[in-house]
């Protein structure tokens, strides 16, 4: 029982939030296009066909997988190696990492002295755990979550007391930057340059390390993939990735388009602009009471904001699932200017500020989303269709799927096509397609691709994306969309052979 009594409020927070996660798994999101895509190579290797992938839009299926970095989807193959493969694994996977992320956080700041109040680390570590953007980039199966641990552990080196140990550890976590993701890349440039623009050069050798360990990350991956042959395969799917959401054909110029895309950009997460909003209060209203860390927090928090998805939108993209870019490093300033705020609130009336915030993220994130999916908890249910693949796709069938279909279908031991591989397909490969598991309304454009005639097989699994609610449909009309939270619609189809037309 003492024991009990002398873990942190932080801690439990982590451990409230891995729980709520691990029970809600299929609640929010379904499973989407980005899930299944980093998830194949893993589950390609784990099932003994290699490091490959037919989910990817710029290899072949026989060839070595380069299509983004690798560190994520090697690091899924060992974790199925240990606890098998299934939706749930991807998933807890990605939680067991952002919680590590948040454990990593909030002992940092601690170390360092920029949060001092138990009540204060654990509104950070809920805060880390709540954002709009944040609850959608852990939850979603994409590799953001291995980032930010990655991230989280350099920002730990930072509080290692001894320069050599500090050094080394700074030179080592930031080597593991860019073979986790290219975006760490500019990320890491601008942050860093921020840093040094408010602390000046009492952090100018750690940032040399930093540096340096960037240097090193970009060897091992060009050593890595140029061992293999494919340094240009790699860097052909890099340009590819860092366009797709800015149209090549239009009239109006990508880097125009950027431009035009900032403002919705910028404002587009409703967390962080309310971190901004108490960020900016605390600054206006308590700037003679804050000290000189407390200022540096509130100068730095201000400038990530605008900053860094300008330089994302630049350098790729500033979607959803980037938005930890700036409510990571806000959410630390915010809760280090509450800190060094001398006199700035009186104990009751921050217990009352900070909890009142923690309440209104949680709302507008978790809350929000998990709200909203308890709505129609049937539906949302993976097991329908891993039912519907089971009862109707067998391991001899060569299969063109919607995402949404990707786990039973790796189970069933079926070869599957997705979407983005139609840019490579071959045409032998196209013709071998004898099964399709779509949504029906896709069925026409199909067809046109991959010819021939098809019928369907079995109950489909169909459901209109509305809540069961017209004040819901009413209150949050652009909720189901493709990158957040679509309902599942599969059917199956055969094609029917030349000889029974």
């Amino acid at each position: 029982m003492t024991f009990i009594k002398q873990i942190p409020l932080w801690i439990w927070v982590v451990a409230g939030f891995l729980l709520l996660n691990a029970f809600t798994y299929d609640w929010y999101t379904t499973v989407w296009m980005d899930e299944a895509m980093f998830a194949d190579p893993a589950a390609n290797l784990y099932y003994g066909h290699g490091f490959t992938s037919t989910a990817w839009a710029t290899q072949h299926y026989h060839e070595f997988w380069a299509g983004n970095t690798p560190l994520y989807s090697f690091l899924l193959f060992l974790w199925f190696k240990c606890v098998g493969f299934g939706i749930f694994q991807v998933r807890f996977f990605d939680y067991l990492l952002w919680s590590g992320t948040v454990l990593l956080i909030c002992l940092t700041v601690r170390r360092l002295d920029f949060v001092r109040q138990p009540l204060l680390l654990a509104a950070l570590a809920a805060f880390v755990f709540s954002g709009n953007g944040i609850f959608f980039s852990y939850r979603s199966g994409r590799y953001d979550s291995l980032i930010c641990l990655v991230a989280s552990l350099c920002f730990f080196a930072f509080s290692i007391p001894k320069p050599l140990p500090r050094y080394c550890a700074l030179v080592l976590s930031a080597s593991l930057f860019l073979p986790t993701a290219l975006i760490l890349g500019p990320f890491v440039a601008i942050l860093g340059a921020l840093v040094f623009l408010v602390l000046g050069r009492r952090v100018f050798l750690q940032l040399c390390c930093v540096a340096l360990g960037l240097a090193i990350g970009l060897g091992l991956l060009r050593l890595y993939y140029g061992g293999l042959g494919l340094w240009q395969t790699f860097r052909h799917a890099a340009d590819f990735l860092s366009q797709i959401y800015y149209g090549q054909d239009s009239a109006i110029p990508v880097w125009e388009q950027k431009i035009m895309a900032y403002p919705g950009r910028v404002f587009h997460d409703s967390t962080a602009d309310l971190l901004l909003v108490c960020l900016c209060a605390v600054a206006a209203i308590g700037w003679k009471k804050l000290d000189n860390v407390g200022r540096s927090a509130a100068l730095l928090g201000i400038g990530v904001f605008f900053i860094i998805p300008a330089v994302s939108l630049a350098a790729y993209s500033y979607q959803i699932y980037h938005y930890w870019q700036v409510y990571l490093p806000l959410a630390i300033c915010l809760a280090t200017a509450v800190t060094h705020g001398n006199g700035l609130f009186t104990p009751s009336t921050q217990r009352v500020v900070v909890g009142a915030t923690v309440i209104v993220i949680f709302c507008l994130g978790p809350g929000m989303r998990l709200g909203l999916a308890s709505t129609d908890l049937r539906e949302r249910s993976y097991s329908h269709v891993e039912s519907l693949v089971r009862e109707n796709v067998k391991s001899s069938d060569i299969v063109y799927a919607d995402y949404q279909a990707f786990y039973p279908l790796h189970q069933v031991g079926a070869l599957t096509y997705y979407s983005w591989y139609l840019d490579v397909i071959t045409k032998p490969e196209e013709d071998s397609i004898d099964c399709l598991v779509i949504n029906p309304d896709m069925l026409p454009g199909i067809q046109k691709v991959l010819g021939g005639q098809w019928q369907p097989v079995g109950p489909a699994y169909l459901h209109e994306n509305k809540f069961h609610s017209r004040l819901l449909n009413r209150l949050f009309p652009g909720y189901f969309q493709p990158q957040t939270n679509k309902k599942y619609n599969l059917e199956v189809y055969r094609r029917i052979a030349a000889d029974k037309k």
